[in-house]
């Protein structure tokens, strides 16, 4: 689903990002986000968050609950961060 029918279901505000999870893709992991999000969190960097974590071969390695937890982990350091993140955190 786009984000406005799960801003209207969820009843979300313009800070929300929602985290969906479906094990029938590979990249198990999508998202939707604000614009207030996307003013702090790039289009790429998102990209990037889903072929790390929601790779099948990470999924693999790791387990669903780890790649949900690493995702979030990674969001909550990006969005606390003035100005946001331009990458994933963890690799340098």
């Amino acid at each position: 689903p786009d984000y406005s029918t799960l801003q209207k279901y969820w009843k979300v505000n313009s800070n929300s990002l929602i985290i969906t999870e479906d094990s029938s893709n590979a990249q198990i992991l999508s998202f939707a986000y604000s614009n207030a999000v996307k003013q702090q969190l790039s289009n790429d960097f998102f990209l990037e968050l889903q072929g790390r974590f929601g790779s099948l071969f990470f999924v693999r390695e790791a387990g669903k609950d780890e790649a949900l937890m690493q995702t979030v982990d990674a969001l909550n350091v990006c969005l606390r961060r003035e100005g946001g993140c331009l990458h994933v955190p963890g690799i340098d």
